[in-house]
């Protein structure tokens, strides 16, 4: 092809519903003929102090521990981890595998610690995620 298209792919917004996941998903299912490599494919992180974390805090719409542990009424680590893998499978599936996924390991293997929110909507189980984003 004489045009080269990479993506790079931003999972847990904030506010990113599983409905706005399943439309990233959709987006690269239906383009996946014309996107030649993903360069990164990372979960948000969220800097303290910055504009996101100044934002939600103001408001009362986070719970905030660090950049990668934090938690709002529609994202938070179980549901950022959930996602980022299914991404994964669907981007082996379709033969557009990154390297940089972000993944905070000390995080990951401790889910005793990860930041909830108490209006945190999303209570669908990674079996039926996984079920919706075929």
């Amino acid at each position: 092809r004489p045009m080269q298209i990479g993506i790079n792919i931003l999972i847990g917004y904030p506010t990113e519903t599983e409905e706005d996941f399943l439309k990233t998903c959709k987006f690269i299912l239906f383009n996946q003929d014309v996107i030649n490599y993903v360069n990164s494919c990372n979960h948000v992180g969220i800097a303290y102090d910055g504009r996101l974390h100044k934002m939600f805090k103001d408001n009362n719409e986070m719970n905030y521990i660090d950049g990668d542990n934090w938690a709002t009424a529609h994202s938070n680590p179980a549901i950022r981890f959930d996602r980022l893998s299914r991404m994964q499978a669907l981007l082996k599936k379709i033969n557009l595998e990154s390297s940089a996924y972000h993944y905070d390991k000390k995080l990951k293997d401790r889910p005793e610690t990860w930041a909830t929110f108490p209006a945190t909507n999303v209570t669908k189980s990674i079996d039926t995620s996984q079920e919706a984003a075929r």
